[in-house]
């Protein structure tokens, strides 16, 4: 593996130095992504679920999803994955368990279902959200909401939780006359900007109210003539946060690409205290969220980093590994490439979303947003519609660029940024423009938070949670409301 690891990064670097072999070495990591994709998606299809937000007592749920004998177990699968992703007590119960006397228990519940059955005329659609969940023919029903997208969308080895589906499943529990208790993760929006050498004039985006996370590197970055003017006309540690992302192109930080080899303690310790120096002689404050150059990072950094304050890190590869991995810690469903954070306490807060690392060459890829040989309008078509499936997706949404992007795409940055704007004030809800940073710190506390009961009765609806409600969401007449905000706005309903 060290062998095929410095092969990997010799030929890059030679890459730098010629066109010839750089042509060559784009046309074969094209190849690669698309080949180490399929790979990884076939790799998961072993991925295990997990019912971790499964209740036995009906009372003790919002949600319900009647199945049957011959309900499709992959698409079953999908709808489990999405409910715990929102952090939803349910139930399963095959539509023959449900006896008459008991339809009064489905008040103010979500009935998910695959199939048509008789007894639906017995559920009050006032006091209860219908979702069916099947593309073929069903006649028009205004107390029904159909959702043509199979849900088996959403397994790993198929797009993902960050889907179509996921984002139309979201939107249909908007739509409600009676308060949905989720622990959904309403994000706001971030601006990471890795390879920053400092070469860019960063005040267009700061003139747009960008919240930015500058991934630098080192040695590039701190250069005296530069550092001097970015001081004096750029930086304001409210809305910049600064990363070390690596020294330079090819001098690395968290990994020795050069012999294709993990950093022990000592070797990274050293390196560390050099970052550390230049910060500090620069009075600049270290972010508490990192990324890393070409996404691997030594496992001997990461206690070193939580000493210093750092909390996040914005990756898909584990630290310690060399690719993408299955691992139950990773929150929503083990997949570290769609993760809104580990539950290994001892270990960085893991998050990603968006396309993977090993996908940043495909076409279709949102990796770079900025990336590809696109005109504006593909690039804003390709904005608006992975846009459309992160705001209702329930991962932390963010911008990811490079510097070298935004110089080679300057004279069309302001018009794709009036585009966000206008995108922006246009959503049902208030997305803010916020540092990646603050959204990392708001999704942990959401993290350690689980709700483990939903009992209701009458208008009054008590929560029991691990820890205290103020995490929790609420999907009321087409607005996401926190716990604090939902006890002051008028209603009949309590939430105790």
């Amino acid at each position: 593996m060290n062998i095929i690891e410095k092969i990997k990064f010799k030929f890059w670097d030679l890459s730098n130095k010629s066109k010839l072999i750089k042509a060559l070495f784009n046309l074969i990591a094209i190849v690669y992504s698309y080949y180490s994709f399929y790979r990884y998606k076939k790799k998961v299809r072993s991925f295990d679920y997990d019912k971790r937000y499964s209740v036995k007592n009906i009372k003790d749920c919002q949600f319900l999803i009647f199945k049957d004998i011959d309900t499709d177990k992959s698409k079953l699968i999908g709808v489990i994955h999405v409910l715990n992703h929102i952090g939803v007590p349910f139930k399963m119960l095959s539509k023959n368990e449900l006896k008459k006397k008991q339809y009064e228990l489905l008040k103010f519940k979500v009935i998910i279902f695959f199939d048509l059955f008789d007894d639906i005329k017995n559920i009050n659609h006032k006091m209860n959200k219908l979702v069916f969940l099947n593309k073929s023919y069903f006649g028009k029903n205004k107390n029904v909401t159909k959702i043509s997208i199979c849900p088996s969308q959403v397994l790993p080895h198929e797009i993902g939780l960050l889907s179509e589906f996921t984002a139309e499943f979201i939107k249909s529990l908007l739509d409600t006359k009676f308060p949905i208790i989720t622990n959904f993760f309403k994000s706001d929006i971030g601006f990471l900007i890795d390879d920053v050498k400092n070469d860019f004039d960063y005040k267009l985006l700061l003139k747009f109210k960008w919240r930015l996370l500058l991934s630098i590197f080192v040695n590039d970055f701190f250069k005296k003539e530069k550092i001097k003017k970015f001081r004096k006309k750029i930086y304001k540690e409210e809305i910049i946060d600064i990363s070390p992302h690596s020294f330079s192109e090819t001098d690395f930080l968290y990994y020795d690409f050069s012999k294709g080899q993990n950093l022990n303690r000592k070797e990274f310790l050293k390196l560390w205290n050099k970052v550390k120096e230049k910060f500090k002689k620069s009075s600049f404050k270290l972010s508490t969220i990192i990324s890393s150059h070409f996404h691997l990072m030594s496992l001997s950094c990461v206690s070193i980093l939580l000493k210093d304050g750092v909390k996040c890190y914005l990756c898909d590869i584990e630290p310690g590994k060399k690719e993408i991995s299955y691992n139950k810690n990773f929150l929503p469903y083990g997949d570290s490439s769609l993760s809104t954070g580990n539950l290994n306490s001892r270990s960085l807060f893991q998050i990603y979303s968006g396309s993977p690392s090993q996908c940043s060459k495909m076409k279709n890829s949102f990796y770079d947003f900025l990336e590809g040989d696109f005109s504006k309008k593909e690039l804003i078509d390709r904005l608006r519609y992975n846009l459309d499936i992160m705001i209702y997706s329930g991962f932390p949404i963010y911008l990811r660029t490079h510097e070298y992007n935004l110089i080679k795409r300057s004279n069309e940055l302001k018009d794709i940024l009036k585009f966000l704007d206008s995108y922006l004030q246009n959503q049902k809800f208030l997305i803010k423009k916020e540092k990646l940073s603050e959204i990392s710190e708001k999704l942990i506390k959401k993290q350690t938070n689980f709700i483990k009961k939903i009992n209701i009765k009458k208008k009054k609806i008590n929560v029991i949670c691990k820890k205290n409600k103020n995490t929790i969401n609420i999907f009321y007449k087409n607005r996401i409301i926190d716990y604090k905000n939902f006890k002051k706005i008028k209603n009949n309903y309590e939430i105790i």
